[in-house]
This record gives structure tokens, sequence and C-alpha cells, in this order.
């Protein structure tokens, strides 16, 4: 269920993208899984202890905790040549346009899959305005997941989808982080088990 909430989004904000640059994008969602902090290492496609570039989608209402789109910097760097129709290897660093085109991008991505959750689910969840960031995979994982009510971050889960954007035939793999407090993931996991249940009874 998760991954057909995620595809949906993905190819929602696809179909945004290209009409935005008037060329044909895709999104895709090959898989989804709850990974634990200390294995990101084993589903990230870049080291875990190298920069990435990220957008981080804060989260409030019946779900709290934030959403992210991770990319290696050379992914982002060809992401972005392929948004400004720039020949590919134009792009070596984010300047501003270019930050703003990838935060737009994991804006898209964030607020359709939330968009999606809410309406598969029941659950409230309110996107705030998209972050870019360049942190490690890891701190930024630490970063985000924070019991409520304290400072210190805690051990816990992330929903990670394997994200591919193609246009032509360039790919450019990402990965797209559902990161919400241990309540809020218990709460997710909850609702997506009543909505099966549902619909397990309908059929």
């Amino acid at each position: 269920m998760l991954k057909a909430i995620l595809t949906r989004g993905m190819e929602s904000a696809a179909s945004v993208i290209s009409d935005m640059i008037g060329r044909r994008v895709e999104m895709s969602v090959p898989d989804v899984s709850l990974v634990s902090y200390e294995k990101i290492a084993s589903v990230a496609r870049h080291s875990v202890e190298e920069p990435s570039v990220g957008v981080k989608i804060g989260v409030t209402g019946d779900i709290t905790g934030s959403v992210m789109l991770i990319f290696s910097p050379p992914s982002a760097y060809r992401l972005v040549d392929i948004l400004m129709d720039n020949e590919l290897g134009t792009t070596s660093s984010l300047g501003d346009i270019g930050g703003s085109a990838i935060c737009e991008v994991g804006n898209l991505a964030g607020s359709f899959f939330l968009n999606f959750l809410a309406e598969a689910t029941g659950l409230h969840a309110m996107p705030a305005p998209p972050v870019l960031d360049g942190q490690t995979l890891v701190a930024e994982m630490l970063k985000s997941s924070v019991r409520e009510g304290e400072d210190a971050p805690c051990d816990g889960n992330a929903l990670v989808a394997q994200t591919v954007l193609t246009q032509s035939l360039q790919s450019i793999e990402a990965l797209f982080f559902i990161v919400p407090t241990p309540n809020s993931l218990a709460t997710i996991l909850e609702a997506l088990k009543a909505e099966n249940r549902r619909e397990s009874e309908v059929t």
C-alpha cells in the first residue's frame, strides 16, 4: 500500500515537472523498505559519510517528523542539467537557480506523497516549506528523528523508497525518506494495516 501511495505521489510530481520544463519526466518507486538508522548504508547508493544534496520537508498534524528526497551530489547536478535543459556535465555545483530547482522537485514529491497518504489513511499531515540541506545521510536521520518533547535524537527506523527519475535516456537515482517520530511511525503503520483490512473485506 505504501509503495502504491508513493508511486502515485511520484507520478503526480513527475507530471507537474514535465509541464514545467516542457519535456516528459517519469518518476518511479522500485522498492520500499523499513530500515533502521544503522542499516542506512545498505540502501544508500553513495557513501553515507559523504555530503548529500537533500530536500527536507517537516510534517505536522497527526504525523510529525519529516520527509526527505536525497541525492548524491553528482546525481543532483545531473538533475539540474536536465531541468535547466543544459548539456549534461554543465553543472558542477548548486547555485541559487539549481538549488531552487532541486528544492521544487523535493517539494512536489513530498507534498504529493503526504496528500495521497492522507487520502488513503485519513491521517492529517501538513507539509512545511521545503529546505535544501547538504548533510550526511546518518546525520540527517538523527537530526530528523527527535522524540516529541525531548532534545536528544533517538534510535529508530525510517521508511525508505528507492526513487528513479527518468528523462529520455537519462536516469537519476535518489532516496525518498519518510522519517516520522516513533509514535507517528506506529500511527502510519496502524493506519495502513487498517486500510488494508478494509480493502480485503470489500474484495
